[in-house]
C-alpha cells in the first residue's frame, strides 16, 4: 500500500538535516532483493530514493552505491520515488564524497 505522496512532517521544533541534490545510479535492496533505482537527494538522516519497484512504507532499504552503503525504513511513498530515513545518520564526509562524485 502506497502513501501517495504523503511526507512526514518534521516535529515542532525539529530541524530538517540539509539536502543536497543527485542524481546517482544505485543498487537498493529490500528484503534481500536488488532493485535498481537513483539517489534523488541526501542528507544525513536520509535519502529521495527513485526505483521502478515499489516499495511500501515501513520497508527496510539497502543503498549499495560505490561511495555509499547505508540502510533505512521508507517513511513515505509517492509514486516511482520515496523518502528513506536511515538507521544511523552519515558522518559529514561521506556525504561530501558522494555529492562532489554526483
Amino acid at each position: 500500500m502506497q502513501d501517495q505522496g504523503h511526507r512526514p512532517t518534521p516535529a515542532l521544533g525539529a530541524e530538517r538535516a540539509p539536502r543536497h541534490k543527485l542524481f546517482e545510479p544505485v543498487s537498493l535492496w529490500r528484503n534481500g532483493a536488488p532493485l535498481r533505482g537513483h539517489l534523488l537527494d541526501l542528507s544525513a538522516t536520509g535519502a529521495l530514493c527513485h526505483s521502478d519497484m515499489a516499495v511500501a512504507t515501513g520497508d527496510r532499504v539497502l543503498i549499495d552505491a560505490e561511495r555509499l552503503g547505508v540502510a533505512g525504513r521508507v517513511v513515505w511513498t509517492g509514486g516511482k520515488r520515496f523518502g528513506l530515513h536511515f538507521d544511523a545518520p552519515l558522518p559529514a564526509p561521506v556525504i561530501a564524497r558522494v555529492v562532489q562524485r554526483g
